[in-house]
């Protein structure tokens, strides 16, 4: 398993940049939420990487930049840990699933 991460902030962080569209930019702005979608790249960097944060900028180059702080979320990873585990169990295994026979 691995990530990605855009940079390593420090002993305890993260970063991830992203670039929205303005409309995007303007919703997080409102919402004050970064789109759902990236949840599982977020996580994913946390859980991998077992650091306590990972900030996520978004700009755009004629708004304001956004910055918003993502923790740990405890179920979602154990859910990731889990189905990771039976991922790399397949894998390791012999490459063959059995629910796909």
């Amino acid at each position: 398993m691995g990530c990605s991460p855009d940079r390593l902030v420090g002993d305890d962080g993260l970063l991830e940049i992203k670039a929205p569209l303005p409309h995007t930019q303007v919703e997080y702005w409102i919402s004050g939420e970064i789109s759902e979608r990236f949840r599982p790249q977020l996580q994913g960097q946390l859980y991998v990487s077992q650091r306590s944060w990972v900030d996520i900028v978004c700009w755009h180059d004629v708004l304001p930049k956004l910055v918003m702080r993502v923790e740990p979320d405890k179920k979602f990873i154990e859910a990731l840990d889990r189905e990771l585990r039976i991922f790399n169990y397949f894998i390791e295994r012999d490459g063959e699933d059995p629910r796909d026979k």
